[in-house]
């Protein structure tokens, strides 16, 4: 009996012993229900870049885009993604996906996620030219460009241009802001680069030149002895600031020179804007006439369309030159703003049995004056991408 009674005590002490226990675990319980500690979130089983393969040019720019997918293929939110390329100086990836081609060539563009990874295969081209010439006539042969990637060389004559007819060579005075290249990342041919060309308030009443480019020169100053019997102009023009202050009844010569008939700078084709009344802010350069001046004497307005170039705005000036016979008005002369024709002329005289030569210049001479007061303000406008090219003129040796 005395055996059987120590047994049971033995029992009712291990269960008041282990009453603790089982408590701290009940209590302990409720609180593994709460849920405090945030699930563990779905990894990333792969990552899909989109679109897969593109091509780009020289200068564009493609987005892509990465989505992180489970294992069982559904999309993935909020996921943080990087992005690189395997060859940079071909094309960069920013830290969106956003991709911009720097030079012909081709890379692998990687996103990666939590240690999962996907590609796009990028081609970058050259920058197409073909779309910006719309009215450039066929079998034209190119003969000059400069894309404004960096300044013109800053040489004054006598000189001869390295590479010919191909690159351009400037002689550059009065000009004050300089002339400097500025980064324009929405330039429309050739970003980033443009010559920005000042106008300051130095210029007085009776007028003055801001700066001069001999952009294709040839005959002298080449030697490369090319003169064209047809000629195409293309360049995109802007005045970057909302207003420009207009000399009024004085002018401007805001454009490129084209030379013909005469070698050299000695004559000069060119379009001329003036305003009927005082010098006054503007916000818009309209009124072109189309002069020649030196060897012959003439003034023509638009016979289409008189059309005005907003501030603000970039806008494209096409021309189409075609040589007159000696003796004969029978030259075409064509323009175009923003591929809105303005003239239409097929009657003109370039050139004479005195003053025979072909086309053989552009260049850069702006003016401004006659107003009726000194220029109060400075103002600018921009060139992007001067192009040329025609038809060579087989009869004349430039000598």
């Amino acid at each position: 009996m005395q055996t059987t009674r120590r047994a049971s005590e033995r029992s009712q002490l291990l269960l008041l012993s282990s009453l603790p226990l089982l408590f701290s675990v009940t209590v302990a319980c409720p609180s593994d229900d709460l849920g405090t500690d945030s699930p563990d979130p779905v990894p990333v089983a792969s990552l899909e870049v989109s679109p897969p393969a593109d091509t780009i040019e020289v200068d564009g720019t493609v987005q892509l885009t990465a989505t992180a997918r489970d294992s069982s293929g559904d999309p993935l939110e909020g996921r943080r993604v990087t992005w690189w390329s395997d060859d940079p100086s071909v094309a960069s990836a920013d830290s969106t996906g956003l991709v911009a081609g720097i030079a012909p060539g081709s890379a692998i563009i990687t996103a990666i996620s939590e240690e999962k990874s996907g590609s796009a295969s990028l081609t970058v081209i050259e920058r197409s030219t073909s779309g910006f010439y719309a009215n450039e006539p066929p079998g034209y042969v190119p003969i000059f460009e400069h894309s404004f990637a960096t300044m013109p060389p800053d040489e004054r004559y006598p000189h001869d241009c390295p590479g010919g007819a191909t690159v351009g060579c400037a002689a550059k005075f009065v000009s004050k802001p300089p002339w400097e290249i500025v980064s324009e990342p929405n330039a429309p041919q050739s970003p980033p680069g443009v010559l920005r060309l000042g106008w300051p308030s130095t210029i007085p009443e009776s007028g003055d030149r801001v700066g001069v480019w001999y952009g294709w020169d040839d005959i002298e100053h080449t030697g490369s002895e090319v003169e064209l019997a047809e000629m195409y102009v293309s360049f995109w023009f802007r005045v970057p600031t909302p207003d420009f202050e207009h000399p009024g009844d004085g002018g401007i010569k805001p454009f490129g020179f084209i030379s013909v008939g005469q070698p050299a700078w000695t004559n000069a084709l060119y379009l001329f804007t003036d305003l009927e009344g005082p010098q006054q802010v503007v916000t818009e350069l309209s009124g072109f006439d189309l002069i020649i001046q030196n060897h012959l004497d003439w003034r023509r307005q638009p016979n289409i369309a008189d059309l005005a170039l907003s501030c603000g705005d970039w806008h494209h000036i096409e021309q189409v030159l075609v040589l007159n016979d000696i003796g004969s008005a029978n030259g075409v002369y064509k323009l175009w703003f923003d591929e809105k024709q303005l003239f239409d002329l097929a009657d003109v005289e370039y050139r004479t049995a005195a003053a025979p030569h072909g086309f053989n210049q552009i260049w850069w001479d702006p003016t401004w004056g006659g107003g009726t007061g000194d220029k109060a303000r400075d103002d600018f406008t921009d060139i992007d991408h001067v192009y040329v090219s025609g038809i060579g003129l087989p009869e004349l040796s430039s000598k």
